[in-house]
């Protein structure tokens, strides 16, 4: 039994974990393993992984608020990007009190970060709540790595975990990633579907980068239940 398979046995008292796993490019290999969630995450490396999402994300996204976290250009603000880091940092925290958080990470053969995906069950809002729904909430890869399929193998590892226990997905797109999201199957929510209108006026009071931005995206996994958004049906009929 090699070391991932010892440490495997650590989160049987957790719903879906993935096992380790490692994609081979042209010029490295990234290896693939989940936070140990039974130790406490050290505070240096959830500055880690939100120094990756940020960075990613404000070099992706044309949104104005990116524009104050790139490091290295005449818009970025230090202070904002600190107070963003910080918050995500707490954010991290709370998330992975719960057993269904998944943070999945890819480092290289220099132990560098290259790739990482954080999801939880969906619950956005009051309204935008589902147990059933895995709601990916943040995945990113290294420029440098991008075209390799990294992002595709990452999200399918996770999705194949959990599809057990969930029937669909959901996920916030910037506008740049949506090309990326519909090769995978993604679709956005139909502003003229009665029950989709609603999730959306929901979630855009919350999302000020909707729809100039942004995207709401969903994919089903189990084609033989009701998609998520089905599921409550008080929204068809009131409002």
């Amino acid at each position: 039994m090699d070391i991932h398979e010892k440490r495997q046995i650590s989160f049987k008292s957790f719903n879906h974990p993935v096992r380790p796993f490692k994609i081979n490019t042209d010029s490295d290999t990234i290896y693939f393993k989940e936070l140990d969630y039974t130790r406490p995450a050290k505070k240096r490396l959830l500055k880690e992984v939100a120094t990756f999402f940020l960075d990613n994300f404000a070099n992706q996204s044309s949104h104005p608020f990116w524009e104050t976290c790139r490091r290295g250009t005449k818009t970025f603000i230090k202070s904002t990007y600190k107070d963003y880091i910080s918050e995500s940092i707490n954010t991290y925290k709370e998330l992975l009190k719960n057993p269904d958080t998944t943070v999945m990470l890819g480092r290289n053969r220099s132990k560098k970060l290259t790739a990482a995906i954080l999801a939880e069950p969906l619950n956005l809002t009051p309204l935008v709540k589902d147990n059933n729904t895995l709601y990916i909430d943040s995945i990113a890869v290294d420029k440098v790595y991008r075209g390799n399929h990294i992002g595709n193998q990452l999200m399918k590892n996770v999705i194949n975990s959990t599809k057990n226990r969930y029937t669909d997905i959901f996920l916030v797109s910037y506008k740049e990633s949506e090309p990326f999201y519909k090769k995978q199957g993604f679709t956005p929510l139909n502003p003229e579907h009665k029950g989709q209108k609603k999730i959306i006026k929901s979630l855009a009071k919350e999302r000020l980068d909707y729809p100039e931005y942004a995207s709401f995206l969903t994919k089903t996994i189990d084609e033989s239940k009701p998609r998520w958004f089905q599921k409550f049906k008080k929204w068809y009929y009131f409002g």
